[in-house]
């Protein structure tokens, strides 16, 4: 017993000693390394330009009445003879806006296009009825839809397409003589144009070298009486069209196409499924088109 008092005697003062030891100062805290420089700031990069509109031209040439833009590709000489295509543009559009689409418009993702680029003489109709804004144009006042709902109304955009068709002959025969041209011009146009291109096709049939009529569309009433003469059949006629176009009805564009046909006409028609009244994914077989004929 009096060694167990001893030892918790002796563990005793131990503990006590420890205890009244000075406690150990805190070591000063290791100091922070210097903050890294910040590092120059980068310019942003710049944000690519918006696609924009070209402008109208208020001021362009004239021919038989008509107001033109001429544009030759290829890198070839102005005054050389070349192939003439002329092309018309839809309704409220203008020259300069049917030069881009034709010629530079990349396509759309599933129908990529590459620029126009063969030697040949564009030429870019106005159309003949001004409408607001400055510059732009139609070639009738009457739309196809319009014209498809009312009997009326088809007879009187049937009456102006002979018209304009009888007009824009007359310009192109002038330009044909008065630029040195290789052959027969060729025709093409969109919308309201591609209504024309059908016009121009069906009623001057010897002016032309082919006639490409992108959705568009010949009403009955203009539709031929009797079988296509040896001059027509000669003429090369593919229509492209988009499948689910309403604007101008691809079901219209068919049932012309079809009847022309029938009359001995050299027409084809080249449906696009899925696509509208778009004209991006038709360029690259129009541009293809163009540079054969």
């Amino acid at each position: 017993m009096r060694h167990a008092s001893a030892t918790i005697g002796a563990i005793l003062v131990v503990m006590f000693a420890g205890a009244c030891r000075a406690a150990p100062q805190p070591s000063e805290p290791a100091p922070r390394p210097a903050p890294a420089a910040e590092p120059a700031p980068v310019d942003p990069e710049p944000e690519p330009e918006p696609e924009r509109w070209p402008e109208p031209e208020l001021e362009l040439e004239q021919i038989a009445g008509v107001h033109y833009l001429e544009v030759v590709t290829g890198d070839a000489d102005a005054d050389a003879e070349l192939p003439m295509v002329v092309a018309l543009h839809g309704n409220g559009a203008f020259p300069r806006l049917m030069e881009a689409a034709l010629l530079q418009n990349p396509g759309d993702a599933e129908h990529p296009a590459a620029p126009y680029d063969a030697p040949a003489r564009f030429i870019f109709l106005r159309g003949t009825e001004a409408v607001d804004p400055p510059g732009h144009a139609r070639w009738f006042s009457i739309t196809a839809n319009e014209a498809q709902a009312s009997a009326e109304q088809l007879a009187e955009l049937s009456a102006q397409i002979e018209a304009r068709s009888n007009t824009v002959a007359d310009a192109i025969a002038a330009l044909t003589e008065a630029r040195p041209t290789v052959g027969k011009p060729i025709i093409t146009g969109h919308s309201q144009g591609g209504i024309l291109t059908f016009g121009l096709a069906v009623s001057h049939p010897e002016q032309f070298a082919a006639a490409f009529p992108v959705a568009g569309w010949l009403p009955a009433p203009l539709w031929p009486k009797q079988p296509a003469n040896e001059v027509a059949r000669k003429l090369r006629i593919v229509a492209l069209h988009g499948a689910d176009d309403t604007t101008v009805s691809f079901i219209e564009s068919e049932a012309a196409v079809e009847a022309l046909a029938k009359l001995g006409y050299d027409i084809t028609l080249h449906p696009y499924p899925g696509v509208r009244h778009s004209f991006s994914p038709m360029l690259a077989e129009l541009r293809a088109l163009l540079e054969r004929a």
